[in-house]
């Protein structure tokens, strides 16, 4: 057992050098905090530690494809046209974008 009541204390046996893991190098004091919470919450945290992992990379793996999708969606699916706001083709253009219909709904445009 990890630690047993004796006299209104608890005493935690020490940890070894050899229990702990590559974690408490990265976050200093993980073996001993895993332990404790193993230990007042009685559930066993080797369970967890694979669903936790499959979906971290699964949120992961989500992000990813989301930003190679609008990725995709701005290169094929967007036109860019450079426009001198002094010529006529600006006037032009500004006037056919207000009569389309995909424009009477919008609160702004970039033009």
């Amino acid at each position: 057992m990890a630690g047993h009541f004796e006299n209104g204390s608890l005493l935690v046996q020490p940890l070894s050098d050899a229990q702990a893991s590559i974690l408490d190098f990265l976050f200093p004091g993980f073996t001993r905090m895993s332990t404790a919470v193993q230990w007042y919450l009685t559930i066993d945290l080797s369970v967890y530690a694979p669903l936790l992992c499959f979906f971290g990379l699964f949120v992961f793996a989500c992000g990813r494809i989301c930003k190679y999708l609008l990725g995709l969606l701005e290169t094929y699916y967007t036109l860019t046209i450079h426009l001198q706001y002094r010529k006529d083709t600006y006037d032009m253009l500004i006037l056919w974008i207000s009569s389309q219909s995909f424009a009477q709904n919008a609160r702004s445009s970039l033009v």
